[in-house]
């Protein structure tokens, strides 16, 4: 007879890469763009199983070849626009995981009592530690598979994206739990057990069924836990309709537009006048109003032009109420030139200073009130150098930004900001040039950009409602965004470019995870993006369906039902408790462990 048990020790390589590809597979992935969700229950499986029947120094082996192919597949994006991003990600990946894969295989292998229960709590508390620090970048959660799912992932708002995580990895794992036990003959006790024909017992039905125990019970909470949700859509739908009834909530559109172009490669003329177009277009199809076209002015290289005026024909003035949007969103770097910068009374002959008056007054006749991603800077004062007399006393800073314009601002100054706080790391900033200025050298011989980071998590007031501006992979960060509405935010403006990516894929993935900021605050979000994936969803994770395609122009219109006292969630009252209660839970399945054996066991086969 085949020894299961050998079979899988052999194969636990196998298993591990087998894990890895499910995993990925489960997300928005190459191959399906959509992902594949249920894959996510059974995803970890192989690779528990792999470590259940390995050494801990086998299992060590099979878990770093598990993170590589896993980093690979979810981030394989990256390759389509850089040869050194794609496997500089892997390594920094693995380079991250190493304390997770150590303390992993120790937990599944050490530990037959708690073992495969306490590792789904280890990865969903290892999944939040990762989200945190210069380094954060929580991409590739498991539980962000569901997130075409509103159903399951309403519980989101009681435990953050982390709580459909944890369901995923238990599934996980208790699958891993039915096949040891099948494989492992270990039930073949009396009780269950019926007589057979020629005397003596055969195994009973029981006996076949017990090694799911587990599996079923978890499968039953996820029932439940998906069946409250529907129940909670349904209620939450009502009570809308109640709120708007009586009066009680505010109605609101905002539209988002995606032009398909990258700010940042092609010209910035081109992006304003693809943004500018869009808009107009949908002003026109939603019942607003267009200014007149303006003179398109001369430009200039040599800065001999004067700057234009504007028309010669003033326009008919557009109230701001005619219009048919409370808010108009411009994606990430959607108006590229330093408006501070340009609108200097040195630079006003400049072409780009043309350009910022162009945009400004188009804005302006337009009545409308517009945010878009830009840039800002400011002057940060620093100790001169006392061995060089003609050391600067103050240095120029560079913020990826957003601008909100109001059409009733007194002039081309009157203007808010708010600054990207979560950088992206060594793409967007690095910290640490003066300790490793070797590494800050390389990154600029790249042509990375670095940024200084923003400390306020600031919110606009628009007319109807107020409203927060994550910038790009802001909104991957589940606190990041739970900040904005402590701090009175009713929707999430997301702006991204995702144009750089050169696929779809990477779009797809990043609003994924952007669902469920939505659910977990009980929030509205609307994302403009240069390409894609540029969509409006509601407070339950819903996403519209009238998006545009990725990389190609187009826009999206976001109504919502505010209520005049929006609630905070459980969740956005307490935060990331979740993974912490996790980590708590983990170490007193691991203390139970180490009171109910013999340490000199414990040591002897680890080593």
């Amino acid at each position: 007879p085949v020894d299961a048990a050998a079979v899988l020790e052999t194969a636990a390589p196998l298993l591990a890469a087998g894990s890895a590809v499910l995993y990925s597979l489960s997300l928005p992935n190459f191959a399906v763009l959509e992902g594949i969700p249920w894959l996510a229950w059974i995803a970890t499986a192989p690779l528990y199983l792999a470590l259940r029947r390995s050494s801990w120094r086998r299992g060590f082996s099979s878990l770093l070849l598990y993170t590589g192919l896993q980093a690979l597949l979810v981030n394989w994006w990256q390759g389509t626009f850089s040869y050194v991003s794609l496997p500089f990600t892997v390594s920094l990946t693995v380079i991250q995981y190493l304390p997770f894969i150590a303390l992993l295989a120790g937990t599944v292998r050490l530990f037959p009592r708690m073992g495969l229960w306490a590792a789904p709590l280890l990865w969903t508390g290892f999944d939040w530690v990762r989200s945190l620090g210069f380094l954060g970048y929580p991409w590739g959660i498991l539980g962000v598979s569901q997130y075409g799912n509103p159903t399951i992932i309403q519980v989101a708002s009681i435990g953050g994206v982390w709580a459909v995580s944890l369901l995923a990895h238990l599934m996980g794992a208790a699958a891993a739990m039915g096949i040891e036990n099948l494989t492992s003959g270990q039930f073949s006790f009396g009780l269950l057990r019926r007589r057979g024909d020629s005397g003596g017992f055969a195994p009973g039905p029981a006996y076949y069924l017990r090694p799911w125990i587990p599996a079923v019970a978890v499968g039953a909470v996820i029932l439940l836990v998906t069946g409250i949700g529907a129940l909670s859509i349904r209620a939450r739908d009502a009570r809308a309709l109640e709120t708007a009834a009586a009066g009680e909530s505010r109605r609101v559109r905002i539209l988002a537009v995606q032009q398909n172009t990258d700010p940042r490669k092609h010209d910035y003329r081109l992006s304003f006048q693809e943004l500018s177009r869009l808009t107009e277009e949908a002003l026109l199809a939603h019942g607003g109003r267009v200014p007149p076209e303006p003179p398109v002015p001369e430009d200039s290289t040599d800065g001999d032009e004067p700057a234009s005026d504007g028309p010669a024909n003033p326009p008919i003035p557009i109230r701001a109420e005619e219009q048919p949007f409370n808010l108009v969103a411009w994606p990430e770097s959607g108006f590229v030139p330093d408006m501070r910068f340009w609108l200097d009374e040195t630079r006003l002959r400049r072409r780009r200073s043309k350009l910022v008056r162009e945009m400004l007054n188009w804005q302006s006749a337009a009545a409308i009130h517009l945010v878009t991603g830009t840039q800002d800077h400011f002057y940060e004062v620093v100790e001169p150098d006392p061995e060089d007399p003609e050391s600067p006393s103050e240095v120029k800073r560079i913020r990826n930004s957003a601008v909100f314009l109001t059409p009733d601002r007194k002039d081309d100054f009157d203007r808010e900001y708010y600054y990207k706080i979560r950088l992206v790391p060594f793409t967007e900033n690095f910290p640490y040039d003066e300790q490793f200025p070797r590494v800050a050298e390389l990154l600029h011989n790249f042509s990375t950009t670095q940024w200084t980071p923003g400390t306020e998590h600031h919110v606009f007031q628009a007319p109807a409602f107020r409203f927060s501006t994550p910038i790009c992979f802001e909104d991957v960060f589940p606190d990041h965004l739970r900040q904005f509405v402590l701090a009175g935010s009713d929707v999430f403006v997301n702006m991204s470019n995702d144009y750089w990516a050169n696929t779809p894929l990477e779009g797809y993935q990043h609003a994924a995870h952007a669902v469920f900021r939505t659910v977990e605050n009980r929030r509205p979000l609307i994302r403009a993006t240069c390409s894609g994936w540029t969509i409006s969803v509601d407070t339950e994770g819903r996403i519209s369906d009238d998006w545009p395609e990725f990389y190609t122009p187009g826009y999206v219109v976001g109504e919502y039902d505010l209520p005049n006292e929006p609630e905070l969630t459980f969740y956005t009252k307490n935060g990331d408790w979740l993974p912490v209660i996790c980590g708590i839970i983990w170490t007193a399945f691991l203390a139970g462990e180490f009171i109910f054996r013999r340490k000199r066991n414990l040591w002897r086969e680890i080593l």
